[in-house]
């Protein structure tokens, strides 16, 4: 196993990426996706929704209509208004591997997007 330290002001523990056209779902009920990395997600939520900092529940990951990624846990860290912020606990290796994955990709298409503004 390879350990790096690199010296950072950032808090974050993982690379966060910006989401377009994806949706929390969590007991029926649709939210859009801020941002996104492998240890945890944001989303916006509107005034009638009530997430609590510490509550744990299961979401599920939609890309538009369709469901990419279930049963994944997440514990809410932080709440601002109409933002929550949470972290990924208890996740199996499958998920694990397949946030890496979709990680990943969104931030091959973030620089491909770079790359053709300049």
């Amino acid at each position: 196993e390879i350990d790096i330290e690199f010296e950072s002001n950032n808090k974050r523990r993982a690379y966060r990426v910006k989401c377009k056209d994806f949706f929390v779902e969590y007991e029926n009920k649709r939210f859009k996706v801020n941002d996104i990395s492998a240890t945890g997600i944001s989303f916006w939520i509107d005034e009638k929704t009530s997430f609590k900092e510490g509550t744990e529940f299961n979401l599920n990951l939609l890309l538009k209509e369709k469901p990419i990624l279930e049963d994944l846990r997440a514990k809410v860290v932080r709440r601002e208004k109409d933002l929550v912020g949470c972290e990924f606990v208890d996740l199996n290796r499958k998920q694990v591997l397949a946030l890496d994955k979709l990680v990943l990709e969104l931030q091959k298409k973030e620089i491909e997007k770079l790359k053709k503004k300049s």
